[in-house]
């Protein structure tokens, strides 16, 4: 799954103001390592009990979206996610 990924992340399109805090334009880490990384969490996390992994990816991220799919997480339409800003954000 991971080796046919092309690479999907928001901090690697010049176009998308949304980047990632340590990762500038200049940027893009190997997808395939970002997978084998994404496993091994997924596989610790297994190993310790934990059965199940929720994410935030937001809904204008197509290409985070795309991503997060191939690897198997399933976009649920079941749930609301919310927030209330305590102080306002710059």
């Amino acid at each position: 799954m991971c080796r046919n990924a092309v690479r999907m992340f928001p901090f690697c399109c010049p176009d998308n103001s949304e980047t990632l805090s340590g990762y500038g334009r200049n940027h893009c880490p190997d997808v395939t390592e970002i997978c084998k990384l994404v496993n091994a969490a997924m596989n610790a996390l297994g190993k310790e009990g934990i059965k199940k992994v929720t994410l935030v990816v937001f809904s204008k991220n197509e290409k985070g979206n795309a991503f997060w799919e191939k690897q198997g997480f399933i976009k649920r339409d079941d749930l609301n996610y919310r927030n209330k800003a305590i102080e306002q954000v710059k």
